[in-house]
């Protein structure tokens, strides 16, 4: 975001010097229309990037807060699910799930060991043993 501003702030600048320029009589009425048309498009787009940006960074908290809601209340929601419900959250949370000789097993082992090597994993300075 401070890049953009910076950069905003440069073509207000351009715009600030140019008008100068203009009534100096160093650049002509048309230079000037044809810079300031340019610059002010140059501005445009990026109040348009700073927008964006702005809107990305709401929604991001938006879906960080839902997701900590949902994970606090995650063993009341799995209670109350349907067991369909429940077969698809045990699925997603644990993909190598099987039935072993008529009881459940869990084939996480693989699954551990890429999350162990993964980036987030190192960013959470998760020690051995964590999972």
């Amino acid at each position: 975001m401070a890049t953009l501003k910076t950069e905003y702030d440069r073509f207000e600048a351009r715009i600030s010097k140019m008008t100068d320029d203009k009534y100096d009589e160093r650049i002509t009425a048309e230079m000037y229309d044809k810079k300031l048309k340019e610059y002010k498009s140059k501005q445009a787009d990026i109040l348009q990037q700073m927008n964006d940006h702005s809107s990305a960074d709401k929604e991001y908290h938006l879906t960080a807060s839902r997701l900590l809601d949902i994970c606090k209340r995650a063993e009341s929601i799995f209670k109350s699910s349907e067991p369909a419900e429940k077969r698809v959250f045990l699925n997603f949370i644990l993909p190598e799930l099987g039935i072993k000789r008529q009881k459940p097993s869990v084939y996480a082992e693989a699954s551990v060991s890429r999350y162990r090597k993964s980036a987030r994993y190192s960013q959470l300075g998760c020690l051995t043993g964590c999972i």
